[in-house]
């Protein structure tokens, strides 16, 4: 919200969510944004036949769940208009870059002629494997290692819930944001 206000531009979301290797519940393997599987990271190839069978008990209930989501955030609403248009793709941080790299794919999918991924933290290796989906990376702080995840990078990491995220959205979009050209 705070991006989208200092660069009086609409405000829209992309529903991403991890997919976690089901032998490895701690292992992130991919992402469903607009509830396809965008993104895998199939394990040594030897395990993939036996993994890719089971990858379904992993994905079928994220790509319902995130296509609900999404419409409960939108609200019914048709997604920002993107055709030619530089999309800022803002995620609060990027530990293995699967949800990102599914984002900045969904705003390209959408239209978007540019794409520019900003977070306040990410793991270099992930900010070096997302160069080839985002023309611009913005990051303030990449660390070598990201252990103990995204929430040891900040004070405080509150949940927060689609209905907070719909309501921001609501406001954003009665301020009247003007369209970026």
């Amino acid at each position: 919200r705070a991006v989208a206000e200092v660069l009086a531009v609409p405000l829209d979301v992309v529903v991403a969510q991890r997919v976690v290797d089901p032998f490895l519940p701690g292992r992130t393997v991919g992402a469903v944004v607009d509830g396809v599987v965008t993104t895998l990271d199939v394990p040594v190839p030897q395990r993939a036949g036996f993994w890719l069978e089971r990858l379904p008990l992993a994905t079928d209930a994220l790509v319902a769940d995130v296509e609900r989501r999404a419409r409960r955030i939108s609200g019914g609403r048709a997604p920002e208009d993107l055709d030619g248009r530089t999309a800022v793709v803002v995620d609060d941080g990027v530990v293995t870059g699967m949800t990102a790299r599914a984002a900045c794919r969904a705003v390209r999918v959408r239209g978007a002629q540019r794409v520019v991924l900003a977070a306040p933290v990410a793991s270099l290796d992930a900010m070096l494997g997302l160069q080839d989906v985002a023309e611009e990376i913005v990051c303030v702080h990449t660390p070598q290692w990201m252990p103990g995840g995204l929430p040891r990078w900040y004070r405080e990491f509150p949940t927060v819930t689609d209905d907070d995220v719909a309501e921001v959205l609501r406001r954003h979009a009665a301020t009247g944001a003007a369209p970026a050209t």
